[in-house]
């Protein structure tokens, strides 16, 4: 589990200084493996939009331990991940349509959080937890 705590803490570090640095003020903090094993002791090993346990390894990407930003404006900071099953972890373009033009932001701006992003809301959550307990789980 520690060693995809490790991967997970070095692609968002990398994420952060490649994509989102540019948009802030601030240093972005770095990311520690130990702090995302943290995280995943403190959501008790489940995806936070379901009742999915989440392992490092497993043939299901359903029950693949993955990471995914509460705010998809805001860069991986710890007040920001949310632990999530690898299958339910989308890619969002929030920042990019929001963020383009050089204007510089603060971590703590409110703008930030204002814009719900363009991923997953509450209704394909719902769905996708209702399919998951049918039985009929399928790709869209």
């Amino acid at each position: 589990m520690l060693q995809k705590c490790e991967i997970l803490a070095n692609v968002m570090n990398r994420r952060n200084e490649n994509h989102f640095q540019q948009d802030f003020f601030e240093e972005i903090p770095h990311i520690s493996k130990e702090q995302v094993m943290q995280l995943v002791r403190k959501a008790n090993y489940m995806c936070a939009y379901g009742t999915i346990t989440v392992v490092p390894k497993h043939a299901n990407q359903a029950f693949v331990l993955s990471v995914e930003r509460e705010y998809p404006m805001l860069p991986y900071i710890l007040e920001n991940i949310l632990i999530v099953s690898s299958i339910l972890n989308t890619f969002d373009n929030t920042r990019l349509y929001q963020m383009e033009g050089g204007k510089k932001y603060s971590l703590h701006d409110p703008f930030l959080k204002s814009h719900p992003g363009q991923g997953w809301n509450r209704q394909i959550v719902d769905d996708t937890r209702e399919r998951y307990a049918s039985g009929r789980m399928v790709s869209q």
